[in-house]
């Protein structure tokens, strides 16, 4: 069954393009990290700014270099320890962070401009400003994880066997592994027939 790839042991391939767009969400993550760091900062000016984003935006940050840098860590260090159900469920997870993140950060930008266009406080400004800028960074990042995922769950059911992995590289068949699978390396070497007229030997390339 094609849905048994998601429960197979090992990487299924991947392209490198997957494993760039894993590293574009790390950086993002860490941008997203610095941003929400300066924004606590705020947070002691006055209890209006606890509002709990920034904070959460923080464990968001560090929960995504956990659950895209371990899984490439793994995979070409230690592949025998590639759980693909792991990765799957840990970047559903994912998924539902980004979107908490990039909401939560939104409401609270509209709510603090509204409020603060009243109080004229440089600081809320620049709270709302950090915070809208964390909404939209983090608006990007979820749709990078959202075909993440889609897009790591296809090539679970695609490859669903144990060896595809091994015998593969970024989705491409080496041919070598082809050749392995013929008898005798017939492809490679032709075969000798005796020929019924002048009695030598010929080589027939197929």
């Amino acid at each position: 069954m094609i849905i048994s790839g998601l429960f197979t042991h090992g990487p299924p391939p991947l392209p490198k393009s997957l494993l760039y767009i894993k590293g574009v969400i790390i950086l993002l993550s860490i941008a997203i990290f610095a941003l929400a760091v300066y924004t606590i900062s705020f947070e002691n000016e006055s209890m209006f700014y606890s509002a709990g984003a920034p904070a959460y935006l923080v464990f968001l940050a560090i929960a995504t270099w956990v659950i895209y840098g371990v899984p490439i860590a793994i995979q070409f260090l230690a592949p025998h320890f590639y759980y693909r159900i792991v990765a799957l469920i840990a970047s559903t997870l994912s998924t539902i962070f980004w979107l908490v993140g990039w909401a939560w950060s939104t409401s609270w930008t509209t709510y603090v401009e509204s409020y603060g266009t009243r109080s004229n406080r440089g600081s809320w400004t620049t709270f709302t400003n950090l915070m809208g800028a964390c909404a939209g960074i983090g608006i990007f990042t979820w749709t990078l994880v959202v075909f993440e995922l889609g897009y790591l769950c296809f090539c679970c059911m695609r490859y669903p066997g144990p060896g595809q992995a091994r015998n593969t590289e970024f989705g491409r068949v080496q041919k070598h592994d082809l050749n392995q699978n013929l008898p005798n390396n017939s492809l490679q070497e032709g075969y000798t027939t005796q020929s019924t007229y002048g009695g030598q030997a010929q080589r027939v390339q197929p």
